[in-house]
């Protein structure tokens, strides 16, 4: 029986133990109702509910979801009610970049590609690459991309010497364009530019920490890391045909080279 003065109006309080995170994306809910109620009755807006005090819920999808709960605890006037709006943010954004074939003495386009779960109004690309000899990022081309209409696309920090760069996206610095949609696809593609000197072989592309900033993605709801990264490879070799691997068509030096090669017994092609 209730013996003390009841509160003006019906009181329903609850907490998460997390707000936000990766898919899937577990969550705790605490009732935290005063005066004792005897009723629950949840609802974690994905349509789903329950009628534990406690109870535990798996988001699985990204999204933003907003959490319910109403109380019966006896009082005159009915049932208690808290409604958090945007309660919960569930995320499963992927970053990759792809692979690609790159002939010695040419530039060649390496795709990026973007999974995004919310709205986005920032993104700081850092990524390294795992050898610089003869290679460089010698620029970006965001044409017939995602990020295709971004107002300020820039290196925020270029080190060819160490293999690290910074891309700072912004799709609106004056108002003339929208954030970047929930989508995935093509985002921007990194010119990867390889000398006639440079070796042979296999370098990674992934993501990386500079100055003590990684790929961080500013969203409407807040910043954060992408869930999963995807690196790439750059297979640097020359072209078919190219047998002195000198960055140019196949032409007389290469007959020539190869010449010396079978009867003269001049040095190999170079490994591609």
């Amino acid at each position: 029986m209730h013996t003390t003065p009841w509160p003006v109006l019906p009181i329903a309080k609850f907490s998460a133990d997390m707000t936000e995170g990766s898919a899937p994306l577990t969550v705790q809910f605490s009732d935290l109702s005063p005066n004792s109620p005897f009723f629950w009755e949840w609802s974690f807006g994905t349509g789903d509910s329950s009628i534990i005090q406690n109870p535990e819920y798996t988001y699985t999808q990204p999204g933003i979801y907003s959490v319910s709960l109403r109380i019966d605890d006896g009082h005159p006037l009915g049932l208690g009610e808290e409604h958090l709006r945007n309660f919960i943010w569930v995320r499963s954004d992927t970053l990759a970049f792809d692979s690609i074939v790159a002939v010695k003495g040419q530039t060649t386009s390496l795709p990026v590609y973007l999974s995004n779960s919310s709205l986005i109004k920032k993104i700081g690309l850092s990524f390294s690459l795992s050898n610089v000899t003869g290679v460089t990022v010698d620029s970006f081309d965001i044409l017939a991309t995602r990020t295709s209409n971004f107002e300020r696309v820039s290196f925020a920090v270029a080190n060819p010497g160490s293999g690290q760069w910074l891309i700072e996206m912004i799709p609106d610095t004056n108002g003339g364009a929208n954030y970047l949609p929930v989508g995935s696809g093509l985002f921007i593609k990194l010119l990867i530019k390889v000398d006639t000197s440079a070796p042979s072989g296999i370098i990674e592309i992934d993501t990386a920490a500079i100055s003590g900033q990684g790929t961080v993605i500013s969203s409407v709801w807040g910043e954060y890391f992408p869930d999963i990264y995807i690196s790439g490879k750059i297979v640097v070799g020359c072209a078919y045909g190219d047998a002195n691997c000198d960055g140019a068509a196949a032409n007389i030096l290469d007959l020539t080279y190869m010449v010396d090669f079978i009867f003269r017994s001049g040095p190999p092609p170079p490994s591609s």
